[in-house]
């Protein structure tokens, strides 16, 4: 990745900590809704984002929510977070792309879907 890559996480972190705004559809998820309220906040810290960075992000999210534990403080995740099928994680991991779109923009999401897409060769 080259560095003009990298994306300002201040705009997008914000859409997602109000994403039914941005993606009305996930309105009255509460999975989702706290999901990408948490990424949110895990990226909220002004620095620039690669999309790979991006798909690390929602992958250790996930990983935290399934573990019910926040891997950078060691506290117990929220309970909308927790317990879940298999299959809710997995569609949030589908996801990703589209919510990228929503809270970064096409540009973005074009990259991370092409990220995703050398994560499937390898």
């Amino acid at each position: 990745m080259t560095e003009e890559a990298a994306f300002s996480t201040e705009e997008a972190a914000a859409k997602l900590k109000d994403i039914t705004a941005y993606m009305p559809e996930f309105t009255g998820q509460t999975f989702m809704i706290e999901f990408c309220r948490h990424l949110g906040e895990r990226i909220s810290h002004d620095v620039p984002i690669l999309p790979v960075g991006y798909i690390m992000a929602v992958t250790l999210l996930l990983e935290d929510a399934k573990r019910g534990e926040d891997g950078f403080t060691r506290k117990p995740m929220v309970q909308a977070l927790t317990g879940q099928h298999g299959m809710v994680y997995n569609l949030a991991w589908s996801l990703q792309t589209s919510i990228a779109k929503a809270t970064f923009g096409q540009e973005f999401a074009d990259l991370v879907a092409k990220e995703l897409e050398s994560l499937k060769k390898d």
